[in-house]
């Protein structure tokens, strides 16, 4: 149990934030989270003296204690609500029911969570996903929480008869020079900067994706894309 603190200490800061918003839309609760907590964890999940996966091992009274700390709470609601994100407000909710009513008044694992999930999502047809990786949901979202780190997106785009945007990513470290690769998988949204930005900036799911068994990735782009 104490090896995935983040089932809910992370959800715990994932709702407050969704509370918010229904209370309140005008208060713009998810880019506050962004801002207080997904960017805030990053600075220090770039340090390799400082991060630790949302899942690992626990040993001793020290880890224990690790275990509420900033990677629990910041990290894995930022997570959470990627994975709304990537599911869609109604998937994720339908999922997430059938999580807690499945498992009420026991334990649970990671590997629940994303089994509900991808259940509701294969049920609503958003899982898989069109040019999205060819790996059930618990191994992507497993990319995200059994390791520690977090990745760099590099985005390059092509002029010509038809205009294309590549991606490639690289892992981000701050404080030391490392010969270890990781990769993880990454859903990508992009949208165009003009007077009508297309498809605007409430972007729905996912574009296009980027797998940790990809070192680059194409897509097409639209003249004023960002």
């Amino acid at each position: 149990w104490w090896s995935q603190t983040w089932l809910n200490e992370g959800f715990a800061t994932f709702v407050s934030y969704l509370a918010t918003d229904n209370v309140d839309p005008n208060m713009n609760s998810w880019a506050r989270l962004y801002v207080r907590e997904t960017q805030r964890v990053m600075m220090f999940d770039e340090n390799t003296s400082w991060n630790w996966a949302m899942t690992d091992d626990v040993t001793d009274r020290d880890d224990i204690e690790r275990k509420f700390g900033m990677f629990t709470y910041q990290k894995g609601g930022s997570v959470i609500r990627m994975m709304e994100q990537i599911l869609s407000k109604e998937t994720f909710a339908k999922g997430l029911t059938s999580y807690l009513t499945s498992n009420s008044y026991s334990s649970t694992t990671e590997d629940d969570l994303f089994f509900h999930l991808e259940e509701a999502a294969i049920a609503d047809g958003k899982w898989p996903q069109a040019n999205g990786p060819d790996f059930s949901f618990a191994e992507v979202m497993k990319s995200w929480t059994n390791q520690a780190g977090l990745p760099v997106i590099h985005a390059r785009k092509t002029i010509g008869d038809i205009p294309s945007l590549s991606f490639n990513q690289s892992w981000l470290v701050s404080n030391e020079a490392v010969s270890e690769e990781r990769r993880w998988d990454v859903p990508l949204t992009f949208t165009t900067v003009e007077e009508n930005p297309q498809p605007g900036w409430e972007i729905g799911l996912p574009q296009a994706w980027i797998s940790h068994d990809q070192s680059e990735v194409f897509t097409e782009a639209m003249d004023a894309l960002v």
